[in-house]
């Protein structure tokens, strides 16, 4: 599966688990295909908690409400495009 070819579509999808569960459940398609995930332990869908779970033990922040309180300043020259 990688690396990834040019173009390629990665899609992560949340879904109820069952048409009278309110549970969701996350999902990895990349190009139409779906992958396992390493959040899901490896498997190709898990409970949305799960996943959560598991991201939040990968984000490697260690105070989140300083890295969030940080000033972002924009570029001072825009982009100039061309279309020869």
């Amino acid at each position: 599966m990688l690396p990834l070819p040019p173009s390629s579509t990665i899609v992560i999808e949340f879904a109820k688990a069952t048409s009278v569960s309110n549970d969701l459940t996350a999902s990895l398609y990349i190009n139409d295909v779906e992958v396992e995930m390493t959040q899901c332990a490896n498997a190709k869908s898990c409970a949305v908690a799960t996943y959560q779970k598991n991201m939040a033990s990968s984000v490697k922040l260690t105070n989140v409400t300083k890295s969030c309180e940080g000033k972002y300043t924009p570029p001072t020259e825009t982009h100039k495009l061309r279309f020869d």
